[in-house]
């Protein structure tokens, strides 16, 4: 299937494993009358991006994942918070495709939908790397020379936000671009999506300017401040562009972070998420506390009269699809067990 980044660029030459059933699809709020001041939000079911297992790492992935198996690694090493969206999917997708896939976990806040996560992961990795964050550079050393001694090694960056990783949220602005030219969609007055390791957010911020959308681009951070400032989602956006014929870069003013729907850190609910969660569940829409939940908490708050418009267009980047196929060990193995932390109720 070709896609939109291919239509957009007929010459380029980049290794592709397809996954992605496209277009995703755009559709209205269920329920806007519930919403305050006529705010009229539309959805981008990215939770829907492939049968199996959906959400915004599939389009990166296509190209992590081919570049890997040109490169004639047999292994992947990766990292992320135990129960993580991105080393999931690299292990569901790179298994499938005769990857081993080894990966660093970290702790994490425990919930219902991350411990079900994590039941999946210690299913279907070759190798956990348990480690805390200030010993992960050590560790990620070690883990990395003793993949390669058991064959060649790709390393996936963190969230696969990678210049290369990066083309897949391309792909996707572009996508929305191709949405509203064909009348699936009006044209948005803001485009919301989560920020954690920034490679969504700086591939949508480039395709939708590649696409000719005005609007602007609200990235809600998820993670705090320091590990992925404003500054480095515009540089990864201009270090994809430059991968791409005529090296386009976006223009930096429509980049606008919201920082307030954080709370205590990563991965910690906050009262303003769970009342979004809430609200999405009873929609019927797979919304989860470390990542969408407070995204669409921003998106709300940030609607109506604020930099959201009222007509915003929210990117649900969760998976979408039920994980009752997919291999799960029975109980945790204490080693990643461990690694989950208990939760306290919501703060602010």
């Amino acid at each position: 299937m070709e896609t939109p980044l291919a239509r957009r660029f007929p010459g380029l030459d980049l290794p592709r494993l397809p996954l992605a059933a496209r277009p995703t699809p755009v559709e209205p709020w269920p329920a806007p009358e519930a919403l305050p001041g006529g705010v009229e939000p539309w959805l981008k079911r990215e939770d829907r991006a492939a049968p199996r297992y959906g959400g915004n790492k599939v389009r990166k992935l296509e190209f992590l994942l081919a570049e890997a198996r040109a490169r004639g690694a047999r292994r992947l090493l990766t990292v992320g918070a135990v129960g993580s969206h991105h080393v999931l999917a690299t292990a569901l997708y790179g298994r499938e495709r005769g990857l081993a896939v080894e990966a660093l976990l970290v702790p994490h806040p425990d919930t219902p939908h991350t411990r079900a996560n994590a039941r999946v992961l210690a299913a279907l990795l070759d190798r956990a790397w348990p480690c805390s964050e200030a010993a992960l550079p050590l560790v990620a050393a070690r883990a990395l020379a003793a993949s390669r001694r058991r064959g060649p090694t790709r390393w996936i960056a963190p969230g696969g936000s990678s210049p290369l990783g990066t083309l897949g949220a391309v792909d996707l602005g572009l996508e929305i671009g191709e949405d509203v030219a064909a009348g699936r969609l009006p044209e948005p007055s803001a485009v919301v999506v989560a920020l954690g390791s920034g490679g969504t957010a700086a591939g949508l911020l480039l395709g939708l300017h590649l696409a000719g959308l005005a609007a602007p681009l609200l990235a809600v951070r998820v993670v705090e401040a320091w590990k992925a400032p404003r500054a480095r989602v515009l540089a990864l956006a201009r270090r994809a562009g430059a991968l791409l014929p005529g090296r386009p870069r976006p223009p930096a003013g429509r980049l606008v972070v919201i920082g307030d729907q954080l709370g205590r850190g990563y991965g910690w609910p906050t009262r303003a998420g769970e009342a979004a969660r809430a609200l999405a569940a009873g929609l019927g829409l797979p919304v989860e506390e470390t990542y969408t939940a407070k995204a669409l908490a921003g998106c709300l708050a940030a609607a109506g009269d604020g930099p959201a418009g009222r007509r915003p267009l929210f990117v649900l980047t969760a998976n979408g699809r039920p994980l009752d196929g997919l291999p799960a060990v029975d109980a945790l193995p204490p080693r990643l067990a461990r690694l989950l932390r208990p939760v306290a109720p919501a703060g602010s």
